[in-house]
Order: structure tokens, then sequence, then C-alpha cells
């Protein structure tokens, strides 16, 4: 993970645009945190809040240095949709604060990338590969528990094919 960043990567810091993306995320969090208590019209919220997660996801692909966080992003922002169409359909789903979790880590990932591009040196590019591998693991957890404990499966899968899901979702 992290490939993109090598020891001579020059970074260009766009203060705009991480400001832009860092309001949408908090956008993003603010609308996930208020679809928790609202009461009527769910799906309606549930669709501003894939409105915005698309223009986070839009957002951040326009540039190779987010890679990384783009795919945490994806894989994360699919977790919480799943999790919040679910609660539209059946109030009693629940979840929701494992929906939070989640959105909070892709805050600590981003905000860990922001650290490092304001303070790049090698000596940060060591600390950040450190932490980023501490990211990985949590985030295999989050993807177990997600997996293991909240995803209903359909029955469009064989017995084969959810084995080896399973087995994907084991410790290395």
């Amino acid at each position: 993970m992290y490939d993109n960043m090598t020891k001579n990567q020059t970074i260009d810091y766009d203060s705009n645009f991480i400001s832009k993306i860092k309001e949408m995320i908090n956008e993003g969090f603010d609308k996930l945190n208020s679809f928790i208590k609202i009461k009527s019209s769910k799906f309606k919220a549930y669709n501003e809040l894939e409105e915005k997660f698309n223009d986070i996801a839009n957002n951040l692909e326009k540039y190779d240095y987010f890679n990384d966080e783009l795919t945490y992003f994806l894989l994360i922002s699919d977790e919480i949709l799943y999790i919040i169409y679910q609660n539209c359909e059946n109030t009693s789903f629940g979840h929701c604060d494992f929906a939070l979790e989640l959105f909070n880590f892709f805050i600590e990932i981003w905000n860990e990338k922001i650290r490092l591009t304001q303070n790049y040196s090698s000596k940060e590019l060591k600390k950040h590969n450190i932490i980023k591998l501490n990211f990985k693991n949590r985030y295999h957890e989050y993807r177990r528990e997600f997996y293991w404990n909240i995803y209903e499966y359909s029955d469009d899968f064989d017995e084969d094919e959810m084995y080896e899901f399973a087995k994907s979702l084991k410790s290395d």
C-alpha cells in the first residue's frame, strides 16, 4: 500500500484542494451523524450521503498522491452505505455506531496523509510507513467485523464461494 510514495517525490501542497476535500469529509461525517437522528425520510438522507461520498471520491481520484486514501474511502464508504441502506429498510438493523467508527477511521487516514504532506522528510516518511501498516491491520479487523457480524448474505452465493470469501477474511 502507498506504492506511490518514494523518497525523491516532490509534494505539491495545494492548500485549496486539501481544504476543499477536508470540508467535504466533514460534511460527509455530519451527514452520516445526522442520518442516525432522522426519524422519517431516511432514503432521502441516504441518497444525499451517497452523493456526498461520490463527490469526495471524485475529488480524491483527481490526484495520484491520494490513491491509497481513495482506496480506503471507497471500501469504507461502501460498508457505511450498506449499513445506512439497511437501516432505511429496517430501522432495527442497527450498527450505526460502527458506520461512524468507520468514517472516523477514514478521517484518521486522511489526517495522517495531510500530516505527512505538511511535515515531509525521510524521518516522517518512515513514521508514516509504520502508521499505514497499522491502518492496514485495523481495516482488516473492521472488514472482518463487517462481513462476519453485519453484512447479511443473500442466497446468490454457493457454499464454495462462501468458504473462499470467509478464508480471505482470516488474518495473514
